[in-house]
């Protein structure tokens, strides 16, 4: 007795059907897996500490000049408002940084109309990210903080 042609028909398109979709979802299953077995961190633990420090030095309506970094506890932890954050972030939003930009690596040379211009209390020197003119900051501003990590300079009193 022969099978009836829906189910010869089902029986070939499972057949051949099955692969094509495990070719479709294992690429995925397995993206997912490694995802799942390799964490992301964010921030270390040292991180958090160095934010929860600097938001001890740092007032929370201070506004403040520092490298823009992708992951900068300045702005990530201790949640305070900073001139410029990455620039990569800035641009995928299609918001125009370029003059801003160009004005931060001013200030972090020393530029100090500028600084009074944008209103900055606090320059923050990251020692990963070296950018600052730390001995122009050295000699007209006050250092607050100096750590493994971090110097940071008061502005204003």
């Amino acid at each position: 007795m022969a099978l009836p042609l829906y189910l010869l028909a089902w029986a070939l398109a499972w057949r051949f059907a099955m692969p094509i979709i495990l070719l479709w979802i294992l690429p995925g299953v397995l993206s997912n897996a490694w995802a799942l077995s390799h964490a992301k961190v964010l921030l270390t633990a040292t991180d958090v500490q160095a934010g929860e420090r600097l938001s001890r030095v740092i007032p929370p309506s201070a506004l403040v000049l520092n490298v823009p970094a992708t992951h900068a506890p300045l702005s990530l932890v201790t949640g305070r408002a900073v001139v410029m954050g990455f620039g990569g972030w800035i641009y995928s939003y299609g918001i125009p940084f370029q003059d801003t930009e160009r004005d931060v690596h001013a200030m972090l040379a020393g530029d100090a109309a500028l600084l009074v211009r944008y209103g900055v209390d606090f320059v923050v020197d990251d020692k990963h990210f070296p950018a600052l003119n730390t001995a122009w900051y050295r000699l007209h501003y006050p250092v607050v903080l100096d750590d493994d990590r971090w110097t940071v300079y008061r502005l204003k009193s």
